[in-house]
């Protein structure tokens, strides 16, 4: 069974995470979610789009 870990609150959370970012983070999700579904490989996947 893997551990799960929580991160705790950080003073740049409010930026990190602000109504801007959610988006940018959604989107990226919805990338990742499109190029896995066409086969391509997990790693290289969150490399590319984590790299943009």
């Amino acid at each position: 069974m893997s551990k799960v870990f929580q991160r705790g609150f950080d003073i740049n959370d409010k930026k990190w995470f602000s109504n801007k970012e959610i988006i940018k983070l959604s989107k990226a999700k919805e990338e990742i979610e499109w190029l896995i579904n066409r086969d391509y490989k997990i790693d290289s996947v969150v490399n590319f789009v984590g790299d943009r």
